[in-house]
This record gives C-alpha cells, sequence and structure tokens, in this order.
C-alpha cells in the first residue's frame, strides 16, 4: 500500500537495530511508526527524503526547546528519520 513517504514500511528494519513495528499515524509531512530496539518501544517520524523542504530537523528542535532542555531525540539525515524516546 502506498503512503505520504512511499511503501508502507511495516517491518523494515531502520540503523539495523530499530524495527518498525505498525504506522500509527500520517500528515502532510511524513508518517509515524511504532518502532522497537530490542525490549524498548520508541516512536519514529519519517518523512520523504527527497523533500523539497525538510522539517524534522526544525520540528525536533521546537520541541526541545519548548521542553526546556537539551532532548536526547535523535534526527537523522539524509533518511529525514526522526526517533522519540519520551513523550
Amino acid at each position: 500500500m502506498d503512503t505520504p513517504i512511499g511503501k508502507d514500511l511495516t517491518n523494515s528494519v531502520i540503523g539495523k537495530v530499530y524495527k518498525l513495528i505498525k504506522r500509527i499515524g500520517s500528515g502532510a509531512f511524513g508518517e509515524i511508526y511504532q518502532v522497537t530496539k530490542g525490549k524498548e518501544d520508541y516512536a519514529m517520524k519519517l518523512e520523504r527524503s527527497d523533500t523539497k523542504h525538510p522539517q524534522l530537523f526544525f520540528e525536533a528542535k521546537l520541541y526541545s526547546y519548548l521542553q526546556g532542555s537539551d532532548s536526547s531525540d535523535k534526527v537523522r539525515n539524509p533518511q529525514n528519520i526522526w526517533l522519540r524516546d519520551r513523550w
């Protein structure tokens, strides 16, 4: 099935450690997947790597600023992946 970022990535593995369990949301700028690393659950947001105006880096910085701390969130480019380890 096609999705906003392309094909459904359920059951894919990112970075050899994060397994995409299921798509839990999507929007104009990307999709959010439930992912696991070992026994830990995370949320991972992905946007198309060929997007003309990438937003994930700025979105992650904004969330960190609003939380008032340096976040351990990770934004990885050029894949345009944002991994949240806490909410």
